[in-house]
């Protein structure tokens, strides 16, 4: 039978060696540096990583700064699908994408973000979050409400991926988290699996 990339993958989760040891030791060091470790980064801890990661591509660690300008440079070239899981909005991070996000869906690029619904009780202002939310539809960005969920992700063109701890929609220009950059397809496939992908009941 032949296996799939992603099923090879999964399937060298937990093995001993080199690799796997480096693995660990660099997510060890990245969740020390978390105030919460999320849904997302619980599972690689609990499978001790993917191997593949390390075989096919040089994982990057990124501060705030590092990771907008990054972010922005992405989305940039980003030619079919952004996908945002931020469980929070505010406007003054939002109004720093707005523009990215727009050029994005004026060439054709789907782009789609999760966040909480605004009569979520962690909701630092309501009235804000909708506001984003329709800023955000206006131009043509699809809005999906999710309860109770703390995922940060973002995933562009199925192969690009930004996970860690930064709110990408609302972090503040003082937050301390970081992200961590992967660029291979079957570890964004399966991020988006542990996600959950958005269904039509939950469009804003």
């Amino acid at each position: 039978m032949i296996r799939r990339p992603k099923d090879i993958v999964r399937s060298v989760v937990g093995r001993k060696g080199p690799i796997r040891d480096t693995a660990l030791s660099l997510l060890e060091e990245y969740i020390k540096q978390m105030k919460d470790v999320g849904p997302l980064l619980t599972i690689l801890r609990e499978n001790r990583i993917l191997r593949k990661i390390f075989e096919d591509m040089m994982p990057e660690f990124m501060d705030l700064k590092a990771f907008y300008g990054d972010l922005e440079k992405e989305l940039g070239n980003a030619r079919r699908k952004v996908v945002i899981y931020s469980p929070f909005t505010y406007s003054e991070r939002l109004n720093t994408l707005l523009k990215n996000l727009e050029m994005c869906t004026g060439r054709g690029v789907q782009v789609e973000v999760i966040t909480r619904p605004p009569t979520d009780k962690s909701i630092y202002s309501e009235k804000d979050h909708i506001n984003n939310l329709n800023e955000l539809k206006k131009r043509k960005v699809k809005v999906y409400l999710r309860d109770n969920f703390h995922v940060k992700l973002v995933v562009i063109d199925n192969k690009i991926s930004y996970v860690g701890g930064v709110n990408v929609l609302s972090a503040k220009s003082d937050s301390v988290d970081v992200m961590l950059k992967l660029e291979n397809e079957d570890f964004a496939e399966i991020l988006l699996e542990k996600a959950g992908p958005p269904r039509p009941e939950e469009m804003f």
